[in-house]
């Protein structure tokens, strides 16, 4: 059987992904400082990744975790991480990367995105993960890239974080307002998991796309909303103006796979 290691496993998506692999091989899951079964204690700002790849025979690397920053000045410290990461990985050769990352990279002045369109984050998050997306793109031989938007959905070991509290706002009687020019293409983060499961062990690479169906997020709230049954009237529509500095439609879609 393989080995994996999920890098952020006890995290939202993270620890969804730990569960669906289990059917596929020995799965590892790096911690910071809680361990637990087949947990790795590791930190990618200080640690370097061949040990545990050493130690556990790893395979194949899913990396999970949010270590990009959205810092206004150059964030050195994460980019040499990302360097030494990914420097790391290519020297081993061998082992795939399967890196998660996120609909950001786009400027959100086209929506419904492609793996084949080119990155132009604008924001210092988005910049920070085409950074991480052109390391590996242009450093390692064996990885695969999956892009997610918003994640949404309870699982087995994690509650829907977003959802939960948009609902205490409205349940105290606050006004709770959301853009409806702003678009989206949310996705359960169960389906994402399954996705990523079927991309990891069947050994494919490149760009990937897991969209949902594109909507603003003023109606991503009032689904999800409908969805538990529960009172919406305090959550309120509101439009974005477009020279605001935000992207606007960074929904995306896809040439490889099929829709969640």
């Amino acid at each position: 059987m393989e080995n994996y290691l999920i890098i952020g496993g006890s995290g939202y998506l993270g620890a969804e992904l730990a569960r669906q692999m289990k059917p596929f091989g020995n799965v590892f899951s790096t911690y910071h400082n809680t361990p637990f079964p087949r947990g790795v204690k590791y930190d990618f700002f200080t640690d370097d990744i061949w040990k545990p790849i050493t130690d556990h025979k790893i395979s194949t690397i899913i990396f999970a975790a949010v270590v990009a920053r959205g810092r206004g000045e150059e964030d050195w410290e994460y980019v040499e991480a990302v360097e030494r990461f990914v420097t790391d990985l290519e020297s081993m050769g061998d082992v795939k990367l399967v890196f998660v990352s996120t609909d950001a990279v786009f400027s959100g002045e086209k929506g419904s995105y492609v793996e084949s369109d080119r990155t132009d984050a604008k924001s210092t998050y988005g910049i920070n993960v085409s950074l991480f997306e052109d390391f590996i793109e242009h450093l390692l031989n064996i990885w695969a890239i999956i892009r997610v938007s918003y994640l949404y959905g309870n699982t087995e070991s994690h509650r829907d974080k977003r959802i939960e509290k948009a609902w205490k706002i409205v349940e105290s009687g606050q006004r709770l307002e959301r853009s409806d020019n702003i678009y989206k293409s949310p996705v359960h983060v169960s389906d994402a998991a399954k996705s990523l499961v079927n991309i990891t062990t069947k050994r494919i690479g490149g760009f990937f796309h897991i969209p949902g169906r594109r909507m603003s997020i003023y109606d991503f709230y009032r689904e999800r909303f409908e969805a538990l049954e529960v009172p919406s009237d305090g959550l309120v529509a509101v439009s974005t103006q477009k020279d605001a500095g935000i992207p606007m439609d960074t929904s995306l879609g896809t040439e490889r796979m099929i829709r969640s």
